[in-house]
């Protein structure tokens, strides 16, 4: 058993399992049957469970499991914790889950009188997507419909889904509904009253399964710059600048941009995206701050030094909360990068005034408290 306070713990048998959900996905059960294959040649058939008590192992594991991320925040593998698996999900959560090695570490983001563990959320899924797209995902992978209250955002979804007015003037977000009948919808911008042309919806519509399909053949930790290239120039002006998948877009181009180490690309697309991941993620998001970070950094290695001192000042804080103030994202990576600075005279120069001024109020105490 592990324990998520001095009284009270979990054991294996204390998972959901979905049984009856996994039972009649047709998809697990083709995985189902692979992995008993593998399985029997490595152990015997007489060493494996019977079928129902597999089913109910698997199902475990299954709806349970944490993907676990090294030190530069990249996917390596997945595991399950019980005491972990008492957290709930909502959208926008209220803890955030990391890990040290193989151990799995979850920090409240907010301050709370008394800690319940009843109102703790993390989130499942990544929140930058349109709330049909996290409802199903989360439907197909943990077999729940989420009724948080991101999900229920009216205002929010209208966002995840719309297009930029075409009159310059305006530039309005207009809403496209997520699904109609056969039947192209007349919409009107709520800003100008222009009538939105139908071939324009119709292009937004075929603009984003494209988008949703291509991004789904993406690898998260390796995104293509080429692939994300060929999407962007596809949205070109029609998507909005907060549209759900504009921003996702753009911080998987981002994201390639600074693992292929094209810095100039890096900062164009973080200029472009600064926003979008503020609103999809909120400002206090670790999330958010490690985009900052790398936003930052750009800057910084571009010879911006005092806007990327800046940005990263701000991710700092975030990071150190969502993640610890010894985790190596902070004192690897964020703050080396932050020394980078030094080489503008004027940062050198504060930076060496206010560690003289610590030392003088230490030198002060402790000559007080010698008294």
């Amino acid at each position: 058993m592990e324990k998520y306070n001095e009284k009270d713990g979990r054991r294996f048998r204390d998972l959901m399992n979905h049984y009856a959900d996994v039972k009649k996905d047709k998809k697990i059960q083709e995985e189902l049957e692979g992995l008993t294959s593998e399985l029997e040649k490595y152990i015997g058939k007489e060493n494996l469970p019977n079928d129902s008590d597999f089913l109910g192992i698997y199902g475990r594991v299954l709806v349970n499991r944490f993907c676990i991320f090294d030190e530069t925040m990249l996917t390596f593998g997945s595991g399950v914790f019980l005491a972990a698996s008492i957290f709930d999900h909502a959208c926008i959560p209220n803890c955030y889950v990391s890990f040290s090695g193989r151990r799995v570490q979850i920090r409240c983001l907010i301050d709370m009188q008394e800690l319940a563990y009843d109102k703790l959320r993390i989130s499942y899924i990544d929140p930058v997507a349109s709330v049909t797209s996290r409802m199903e995902d989360l439907h197909n992978k943990w077999y729940f419909w989420c009724d948080c209250k991101t999900c229920a955002d009216k205002e929010r979804a209208e966002m995840e889904n719309s297009v930029l007015c075409e009159n310059r003037s305006c530039s309005r977000p207009i809403y496209i509904p997520e699904s109609y009948s056969h039947k192209i919808p007349s919409i009107e911008c709520p800003g100008c009253q222009e009538s939105v042309d139908k071939e324009r919806i119709k292009s937004y519509r075929q603009t984003v399964v494209f988008t949703k399909y291509h991004l789904a053949q993406m690898s998260e930790e390796s995104p293509s710059l080429r692939d994300c290239l060929e999407i962007l120039e596809r949205q070109g002006d029609v998507l909005h600048p907060l549209n759900v998948w504009r921003v996702r877009t753009l911080d998987f181009a981002f994201n390639a941009a600074v693992h292929s180490g094209c810095w100039p690309l890096a900062l164009e697309y973080g200029d472009k995206n600064y926003e979008g991941m503020r609103y999809y993620y909120g400002e206090n998001h670790p999330t958010f701050a490690l985009f900052l970070f790398k936003y930052g950094k750009a800057k910084i290695y571009l010879k911006d030094f005092q806007e990327g001192v800046s940005i990263l000042e701000q991710a700092e804080p975030i990071l150190k909360a969502g993640l610890g103030a010894t985790h190596p994202v902070v004192v690897d990576q964020l703050v080396p990068t932050s020394l980078l600075a030094n080489e503008d005279i004027n940062i050198c120069l504060q930076r060496r005034m206010a560690m003289n001024s610590k030392q003088e109020i230490r030198r002060g105490m402790h000559i007080s408290q010698a008294a």
